[in-house]
């Protein structure tokens, strides 16, 4: 009795298997790719300007919100 109760649960288990596995292949193993890129003909190649903009962000963070120095620095 019992070994025909795991049985069944040992087919029920490897069907669920076979569906999950199934379903990720469908999902994530496809033949899609992505185009590739370059940046040669871009006129930003640094990211300067994002520096540059955080360092001002920040400063007026801190200038907003004194405490979160003091808060950080702890």
């Amino acid at each position: 009795m019992h070994l025909a109760i795991a049985s069944f649960l040992h087919c029920k288990f490897i069907q669920m298997l076979t569906c999950l596995k199934e379903a990720l292949r469908e999902e994530w193993m496809t033949n899609d790719s992505l185009p590739l890129w370059n940046v040669q003909s871009v006129n930003i190649r640094t990211n300067n300007h994002l520096e540059g903009w955080y360092d001002r962000f920040s400063k007026k963070w801190v200038e907003t919100n004194p405490g979160y120095m003091n808060c950080s620095n702890s």
